[in-house]
């Protein structure tokens, strides 16, 4: 899965060309993140790279000898030997980018993933992209407006 990701989503060293090492979106690891950083907003970026997959992936947890952790260890020899849990969600078609305008005109799947995420990290998503470009990006709140 981490190498059709990496593929799909061309996740190679701009300089050297070396492959990226690629893998499902892990809440365990962005919610130590947002704990340390005290975000107000996440950025969901390259969502068009799970398209077409039967079934998309959220890290939610990891296996440590049998018990179930939900925060990032402090210990790395603890978390060398963690395995992630997976929560499974259903994948997505291609659509046109171009007719997504707000949150509720997101297929189902997507709002569902985007939920789940907002829901686990009690953090709002204000953005979601879509491809490359700049027109391939969905705001969802403008954090910046004001600013």
């Amino acid at each position: 899965e981490g190498e059709y990701l990496r593929e799909k989503g061309r996740e190679f060293g701009t300089t050297t060309g070396r492959p990226r090492r690629c893998g499902w979106l892990d809440l365990v690891l962005v919610n130590y993140a947002c704990l340390l950083n005290n975000f107000s907003a996440l950025a969901i970026t390259k969502i068009d790279v799970l398209t077409g997959m039967k079934k998309v992936k959220i890290c939610y947890a990891y296996d440590y000898n049998g018990q179930t952790i939900y925060n990032f260890p402090s210990n790395m020899n603890i978390l060398a030997k963690c395995k992630p849990l997976y929560k499974e969600f259903d994948g997505w078609e291609k659509f046109d980018w171009k007719k997504v305008k707000d949150a509720k005109s997101l297929p189902d799947p997507i709002s569902k993933y985007v939920s789940y995420i907002e829901e686990q990290t009690k953090t709002p998503v204000c953005m979601i992209s879509f491809g490359p470009k700049r027109d391939e990006t969905l705001i969802l709140k403008d954090i910046f407006r004001g600013v």
